[in-house]
C-alpha cells in the first residue's frame, strides 16, 4: 500500500506543477524597425546595452532612445508601441493568463509613444499608458502619449476611446480628442489633437498600426497551427480523467509529461484496506 500512495503522490504534484506553468506567462515583446541608438537595461543597476530588430525585451527593462533614433515593440497578439526619440519608458506588465486574460503595462519617464492596441479579448484584460501624473486605460485603441521632462504629460487618441485617470480625476477622451495633465495632476478638459502634431500622430500611428496586425495576423496562424498539434497530442493520450483510471505507476507520470496541461484537478481517491 505505501509504494501506492507515493505514486499517487507523485502524479497529483506532476499535475499541480503544470497547472501552475500554465496558468500565467509572460507574453513575448519583441524590438522591431530599430533607428540610430535605443538601449535597454534589465533592473535599476544593470548596465545599459544596444537592441537590435529581433531581440527581446523583458518584463521589468527600461528602454531609451537617443535623439534621433526610435523603436517598434511588438507584442506577439498584435500590440504595438513605438518608442520615439529622446524617450525614457519602462515595460512593467506583459502577462497572459490561461483563461486569455492579458495585461500590459508601460511607464513613460520621459518623451513620448504612439501605440496601435487590438481590441481586449477578455473584460479583465487591460493595457495602461502610466505617466508620474496620471494613467491612460486603452481596450482597443490608437493613442499616443507625452511626458515633457519639466513635468506634466497629455494624451491623444485617433481611434476607439481612451479613459484618462488622475487622483480621482477621470476623463473619458473620444477619438481625434486629446487632454492635457499638470504636473500637480489637473486634467484638461478634451479637445482637438493640436494641429502642430496631428501629422505627426497620425503618420507615427499608422507605422505602428501596420506592425502589429502584421504581427497579429502571424500570430493567429501559429496558433492555430498550436492548436492543431494540442488536439492530435490529446487524440493519441486520451484524457485526464482516462488517465487516472488506469492503475497508478510510475509510467503515469512519464505519460503525463507535458500532454496535460490543466488548472484545477479534482481526484477522488479510493483504498481498499484489505
Amino acid at each position: 500500500m505505501r509504494k501506492t500512495i507515493q505514486r499517487l503522490i507523485i502524479t497529483v504534484v506532476a499535475f499541480a506543477v503544470l497547472a501552475v506553468a500554465v496558468y500565467s506567462a509572460p507574453m513575448v515583446v519583441t524590438v522591431d524597425r530599430v533607428a540610430g541608438t535605443v538601449q535597454f537595461r534589465a533592473g535599476d543597476t544593470a548596465p545599459w546595452k544596444n537592441l537590435s530588430n529581433g531581440d527581446k525585451v523583458p518584463v521589468g527593462a527600461m528602454v531609451r532612445t537617443q535623439a534621433d533614433s526610435s523603436c517598434i515593440l511588438k507584442w506577439a497578439d498584435g500590440n504595438a508601441v513605438k518608442v520615439a526619440p529622446l524617450t525614457v519608458m519602462k515595460l512593467t506588465e506583459a502577462d497572459k493568463a490561461a483563461s486569455g486574460q492579458e495585461k500590459s503595462a508601460l511607464d513613460l519617464t520621459e518623451g513620448k509613444v504612439f501605440a496601435h492596441v487590438k481590441k481586449m479579448v477578455t473584460k479583465d484584460s487591460s493595457f495602461q499608458l502610466k505617466t508620474p501624473t496620471a494613467v491612460a486605460g486603452v481596450r482597443g485603441t490608437d493613442l499616443y502619449g507625452t511626458e515633457s521632462p519639466s513635468g506634466g504629460s497629455s494624451f491623444g487618441v485617433t481611434e476607439g476611446n481612451l479613459t484618462v485617470q488622475s487622483g480621482e480625476a477621470e476623463v473619458e477622451v473620444d477619438p481625434g480628442l486629446s487632454v492635457n495633465i499638470t504636473e500637480e495632476g489637473s486634467i484638461s478638459p478634451p479637445e482637438p489633437i493640436p494641429p502642430e502634431i496631428k501629422d505627426e500622430v497620425e503618420q507615427n500611428l499608422s507605422e505602428v498600426r501596420e506592425a502589429g496586425e502584421a504581427d497579429e495576423a502571424a500570430g493567429a496562424g501559429a496558433a492555430g497551427e498550436a492548436a492543431g498539434e494540442e488536439e492530435e497530442a490529446g487524440d493519441s493520450a486520451g484524457t485526464i480523467e482516462q488517465i487516472f483510471d488506469q492503475q497508478l505507476t510510475t509510467d503515469i507520470v512519464e505519460q503525463a509529461g507535458n500532454v496535460y496541461k490543466t488548472g484545477a484537478v479534482d481526484v477522488i481517491i479510493s483504498i481498499d484496506q484489505q
